[in-house]
């Protein structure tokens, strides 16, 4: 449900993740000197970890905060979050070879990590695009 309180932490959460994700996907993308002095921050693995828990936070925006003026739930967040939550995922799994012996085509599928930055720092935008109108309706 729906109350004030719980938008401004919302909120709150939405400005912390989404500027985190812009940082993790931004900062390699534009090949700053900081990616190269602490690999492990911006390493391929945090990416996708970072975008599996993204899809975890779309999810649960999507069907915890309502739109108040309609009172549906917000379907592009849990599109969203099934999308992300898919892409993290998945290479996660290819590479722990989890996927690899029940479907073997999927052991050719890769997507490049470069493509997972830019989704990362797309997700981070619409955190702050989303707090913004969070902000903005009720404070």
């Amino acid at each position: 449900m729906f109350y004030p309180g719980m938008t401004k932490g919302r909120a709150t959460l939405s400005v912390l993740i989404g500027i985190i994700c812009i940082a993790v996907g931004g900062i390699p993308l534009l090949k700053l000197n900081i990616s190269t002095a602490m690999p492990q921050l911006f390493s391929p693995f945090i990416v996708k970890i970072m975008l599996l828990i993204g899809g975890l936070l779309l999810l649960y925006d999507g069907f915890q905060i309502k739109n108040p003026l309609t009172g549906m739930i917000k379907g592009t967040s849990i599109i969203g979050g099934i999308l992300l939550f898919i892409v993290g995922a998945a290479p996660l799994l290819i590479d722990t070879g989890m996927l690899n012996k029940q479907l073997p085509f999927i052991a050719t599928l890769s997507i490049p990590v470069t493509v997972l930055e830019g989704l990362l720092v797309f997700f981070g935008f619409y955190l702050l695009y989303d707090a913004y109108m969070l902000s903005r309706r009720f404070f």
